[in-house]
Formats: structure tokens, C-alpha cells, sequence
């Protein structure tokens, strides 16, 4: 579409794609993320969407894959070098525009989940009352990946606050000498989240405040008590703000159209909400509160942006320092509330506790959408957690990363890899314990390099005693979510399976040079669908160790119940190196392990076999904790000598 910081590219863009004057808004500079964030609203019959990303290369790109997605860009100078922080802030400064011009704004991260429409309960009491909508955070403060903005005035406090935002930026970039002359220095740049907290400390107090990003830790008690003056605050405690003490509270009933009885939900919920004003400072900056904080007058960007500002729409801009504005600052209320548990919540709330899967919450869920904040395995692992819930579209994923591939073991050259792959049977068996399964898992890995094959991590039962200590049929789910991401469960709850996160982190799954990478067990369900064909699967035979058993019926299916009964683990010793170059010689896209083997280290034929490549990077896997959530003896200990 364009370039939007000129104040014509933003125009046409919110006209392009808003309906009845409403945007969503996405800033992300990849396009997978964002593709699978747009089909959560396409699917609602919602298509004002737009993509703000960080070059118009992916506009480009995009145009011929996903056209009917809206793309645009921004030049607007931001001196942040890290790719997705600046796209944020051209968020933030798009969002605030668009505000003055009339639009209504909701902006969210890309790991969302739409399980209902967001405008069906944003239009409806309590919700519609308020003009500022955010996200609240475990820490209590704002999570700024989902926010909704509606019926702002041009100059009010929720325009002055996602402006505000902006200008803050450009003009602590100008005032790098004063904020380092204080004591403490003062940081010249913060995380855009933190900008969104403070600034809600800042609309509610009707002052600016600086109180996150400047947090006096030479005082902590003093800068804490010095801001907590300037509120009514409610209760007792250390942390009125992470506590929302500043705010109101209401205590209402869980909304009948997303309750379901009997299923571990709670019956009320708590929202908090609070009077905006534009700030003012009077022209007085206490000392306590951080003192002077920006040069004046607005030179270079920030002078210009508030130029574009007057240009998008000719009206007042309120200077927070002129103690002139004082009375204007005052003249206008509009109402912010945190955004209560029932229309979002975070993983470790609402996802990792069960209430998230379909099949263990019925047909209604309970709350409109999901933000994943915070996920097992780190943030480049959130798409598993769509995956785990069934909405993650691998059709979008191929045509988003054509070039790349769509696993995260893919390479140009190696976008579907070859893969080596335990049994159904070993899939299901019922390991007894976390280091039975970790040494199978180490085998399989060690096989895999030496073999030159990725491999497919498998998943566990989650019914299992030391994954779960009480009733899966019962939510919340009793399992550790910052272990294991649960799936499946169209039996009920405890025919649930379980990813580990032993081998999630980017380092486990990545392919390079001496591993070829390893597909989650849910990559591995997708990459079946690609090698239907029996001649691409055999079944490895480790009796033989010559020639694999034909694949009678290619395809894993996803276990339903561990098997107890099961002889999984081989009874002989086998030759690692020996193995290894056995099953090197067959071109079957899949091998299936049919037995866990007990591997013999033969110092002759591993020194033959296993290059230093294989052994470093085998050593590194290990130090990156892919198969293990605590420190113990590992097979690279045959290395060792």
C-alpha cells in the first residue's frame, strides 16, 4: 500500500482498510506470525486488518501470496536499531494518529487466538464505557500486546496518550546530555511496554510521570512513596501499582454467554478502571518524581512529529510543560480499564491450564481471546502453541515460507529433511520415569546425526504419574506448563499428550552443520502429509541391521493411551557407529525406529565414523539442556575419554 509516516499515506491506508471507521492493527516484521494472526479475524468474518511491517520488500511479497491483507510501512525516524522494537514504536505513532483522525484502534501482538468476536463484547457494557482498553500483565502493570482504543477526541487523554508515547521517545533522544547528568543517569530509551504502564500512571495522576523507566533504584522506597502521593491508593500492601490500587475495582459475574458450568471456571471476574486526564506538569518538575525531564524546546524528529500531528488534524496539542495548557489538560475525562480475564488471557492462565483446548472446554470457550505473552521453550516457540490448539494454518505457513521452509528444522536446501522417528509403539509406551525417556531420546538424537537425518521428537502421555499428580478430566490442568505443552484430548482429558520442552528452545530444533535439526511431534503429524507414500517409510529392523521392513501403513498415529506392556527397549548392546552407517545407506524419506536401541560406543569404529563436527555439536545439544530440565550423566560422557 505504501509508505504511511506522510500524513497522505496514513490517510489513504485508514481508509483503505478500516470498516465504520475500525482498524486492527498488527506491526510484525515476519510474515508467517502475522498471516496466522490475520486468519484468527478472517475467520470471524473480520478483514480490517492491517500489516504494519518494516520494508515495503515484504509488502511486496505479500501482495502476490495474501492480497486481500492490507501492508504498509514506515520511514518515521526512530533511532532503535533492533528490527522489531522499531516496529513497535510505528505502531504506537500509527495507532495515535489514526485517533486524532476519528478511528477506532485495536492493536495486538501476532501470538493471538480469536475464539470469538472481540466487537461483539468491546460494544457491549462494561467494555463500551471505556475509551483505553489494555491488556493487563502478570506483574500486575500493562501488557501492551493487546490494546483497544474507541471514541477518543482528538486532544483528549487517550490520543494524548498513545502520542504522548511517541513524542517521549523522540525527545529523550534529543536529551541524551540531561538524562545522563542525572543521578542516577537517566536511560534515553525504554521498552515501549513500559512507556504504556507509566503513561497510565501518567493520564490517571494528570502529571507526567516516569515512574517505570526511570525507577530510582539508589532509593527505591523514596521514588515509590513520592508517586504513590499523588493517587487515592485502596488497601494495604508493597506494590499498589502492580496491584492496581490506584484504580477501581468491580466485581462482576462471568459473562452467561461464555460460561459453562462445572468446568473449573471461575464465576466473577475483577475489572479495574480509572478517570483520564492530559497530564500537566504546571511547569514544575519535582526533583523527587525524576526532575527535568527533556530539553526545550522540540527539535529535529520530534519537533516534526508533532508537526505531522498538526497536519493530520489541525487541532490543539497540549504541551505537558506549559503550565499555560493546565486548563485545558483538565477539561477532558475519558475512562481506562484494564481489559478483564474474560475477554484475554495469557498462557500460563488460560492456555497452559486447559481452558484454551476445545476438546477439554466443550463447544463454548470461555473467554473472547488468547495473548500467549510468554511461552515454554521462548518466544520463537509461540507458534507451537497455535499448533496445540489446532489453529495454526499450514496452508499459510507454505505460502508464507516458501522460501524457507515451514518446520523449524527446514533449510533452503533441505526444506522437508529426511527424518528417523521412533514407533507408534515407543510413541505410546509408558515410560516409567524422566530418565528412561531422556536416554531414549539421546539415542535417537546421536542416531540422527550420525546418520545424517533429522529427527521427530516424540511426544509422552500426560496421563503419566510424574507428569501429572490428579484427574485430567478436571480443568484446570494439573500439568507443569513450563515443562510440557499438552494437545489432543478428543477422548477426554486424560488421553491428553504432552511436548516436552526438554527440545523447544531454537538450538534443539535448528538445523547446521552436523545436525539436521528435529520436527516437534506436531511438525511431524504435518510432515506425514507430505510423504504419504509407503515406498517413502520403512520400518528399521535392529535384529538384522541390514535391510528395513516395508512401512505397511505409513503415517504416526497420535497415541491415545500409553502401552504398559510393551518390549521397547533392544536387549542387545548395538555398535552406535555400525547402526548409524547402516541406516545411512537406505533413501526412505522416514525410518521408524521399531525398538529403542542400547548403544555400544566401539572406540574404532566411532573414531571412524563420528566426525568432530558431530561430536562438538552433540556436546552442545547437551549443554543446551535438549534432554534435560536438570544436569545428569549423558551419553556424551562416551566422548569423554
Amino acid at each position: 500500500m505504501g509508505d504511511v509516516y506522510p500524513s497522505a499515506g496514513l490517510k489513504a491506508s485508514l481508509q483503505a482498510r478500516s470498516y465504520k471507521r475500525e482498524i486492527i492493527l498488527i506491526a510484525e516484521t515476519r510474515m508467517n506470525p502475522v498471516y496466522q494472526a490475520y486468519n484468527e479475524f478472517a475467520k470471524l468474518g473480520l478483514g480490517h486488518v492491517l500489516w504494519l511491517t518494516d520494508s515495503p520488500v515484504n509488502c511486496e511479497r505479500s501482495s502476490t501470496r495474501l492480497p486481500q491483507l492490507g501492508c504498509a510501512w514506515s520511514t518515521q525516524p526512530f533511532q532503535i536499531t533492533d528490527a522489531q522494537a522499531n516496529m513497535h514504536m510505528d505502531r504506537v505513532a500509527y495507532a495515535g494518529r489514526a485517533l486524532r483522525l476519528g478511528y477506532n484502534v485495536l492493536l495486538v501482538d501476532a501470538d493471538i487466538v480469536m475464539f470469538h468476536d472481540p466487537y461483539k463484547f468491546l460494544k457491549a457494557p462494561p467494555l463500551a464505557h471505556h475509551n483505553l482498553l489494555m491488556m493487563r500483565d502478570g506483574s500486575g502493570y500493562v501488557n501492551c500486546g493487546v490494546v483497544y482504543m474507541q471514541n477518543a477526541t482528538p486532544d483528549g487523554p487517550t490520543s494524548w496518550f498513545m502520542n504522548g508515547i511517541t513524542d517521549r521517545v523522540l525527545r529523550w533522544e534529543a536529551s541524551r546530555e540531561l538524562l545522563g547528568s542525572k543521578t542516577p543517569p537517566a536511560p534515553h530509551y525504554c521498552l515501549e511496554q513500559d512507556q504504556y504502564s507509566e503513561m497510565v500512571l501518567s493520564v490517571i495522576a494528570g502529571r507526567p510521570l516516569f515512574f517505570v523507566c526511570w525507577m530510582n533504584q539508589l532509593d527505591r522506597k523514596a521514588w515509590w512513596a513520592a508517586h504513590e502521593k499523588l493517587f487515592t491508593i485502596t488497601g494495604s500492601g508493597d506494590n499498589a501499582f502492580g496491584e492496581a490500587r490506584y484504580l477501581t475495582e468491580v466485581i462482576s459475574p462471568w459473562p452467561k454467554e461464555l460460561f459453562t458450568p462445572d468446568i473449573g471456571l471461575p464465576t466473577e471476574y475483577h475489572m479495574h478502571s480509572g478517570v483520564m486526564h492530559v497530564p500537566n506538569a504546571k511547569g514544575v518538575w519535582p526533583a523527587e518524581l525524576g526532575g527535568e525531564p527533556y530539553v526545550s524546546p522540540r527539535t529535529g524528529a520530534a519537533a516534526a512529529h508533532i508537526a505531522l500531528l498538526l497536519e493530520d488534524h489541525p487541532g490543539l496539542w497540549t504541551a505537558m510543560e506549559d503550565a499555560a495548557h493546565a486548563h485545558t489538560a483538565a477539561s477532558t475525562a475519558e475512562s481506562f480499564a484494564f481489559l478483564p480475564p474474560f475477554f484475554v488471557q495469557s498462557w500460563s492462565v488460560g492456555g497452559g491450564t486447559g481452558f484454551w483446548n476445545g476438546n477439554l472446554v466443550g463447544p463454548l470457550y470461555p473467554q473472547v481471546m488468547a495473548h500467549f505473552v510468554h511461552t515454554p521453550g521462548g518466544g520463537g516457540n509461540k507458534p507451537v502453541v497455535k499448533m496445540s490448539l489446532g489453529r495454526y494454518d499450514w496452508s499459510l505457513a507454505h505460502m508464507a515460507r516458501e522460501e524457507e521452509g515451514v518446520f523449524y528444522a527446514s533449510t533452503p536446501e533441505a526444506k522437508s529433511p529426511d527424518i528417523l522417528a521412533f514407533s507408534p509403539e515407543i510413541e505410546a509406551f509408558a515410560w516409567p520415569g524422566i530418565a528412561a525417556f531422556q536416554e531414549a531420546l539421546q539415542a535417537l538424537v546421536l542416531l540422527g546425526m550420525a546418520s545424517k537425518r533429522a529427527v521427530a521428537f516424540p511426544s509422552l502421555a500426560c496421563n503419566l504419574t510424574w507428569i501429572q499428580q490428579h484427574d485430567l478430566r478436571k480443568l484446570p490442568l494439573d500439568i507443569d506448563h513450563g515443562r510440557y505443552i499438552s494437545y489432543g484430548g478428543a477422548g477426554g482429558g486424560h488421553t491428553l499428550r504432552c511436548m516436552s520442552t526438554m527440545y523447544m528452545n531454537w538450538e534443539c530444533m535448528e538445523a547446521r552443520e552436523a545436525w539436521s535439526g528435529g520436527l516437534l511431534p506436531l511438525e511431524f503429524e504435518h510432515y506425514l502429509t507430505l510423504v504419504e507414500s509407503p515406498t517413502l517409510h520403512a520400518t528399521y529392523d535392529l535384529e538384522a541391521m541390514s535391510q528395513p521392513v516395508p512401512q505397511a501403513a505409513p503415517g504416526r498415529p497420535t497415541p491415545t493411551k500409553a502401552t504398559s506392556n510393551a518390549t521397547i527397549i533392544h536387549p542387545i548392546e548395538i555398535d552406535v557407529a555400525a547402526l548409524a552407517a547402516s541406516i545411512s545407506a537406505h533413501k526412505e524419506r522416514v525410518i521408524w525406529l521399531g525398538a529403542v536401541p542400547r548403544l555400544q560406543f566401539n572406540p574404532v569404529s566411532q573414531e571412524a565414523h563420528f566426525s568432530p563436527a558431530v561430536r562438538t555439536q552433540f556436546t552442545e545439544l547437551v549443554a543446551k539442556r535438549c534432554f534435560a530440565y536438570h544436569q545428569r550423566r549423558m551419553l556424551h560422557d562416551a566422548f569423554s575419554c
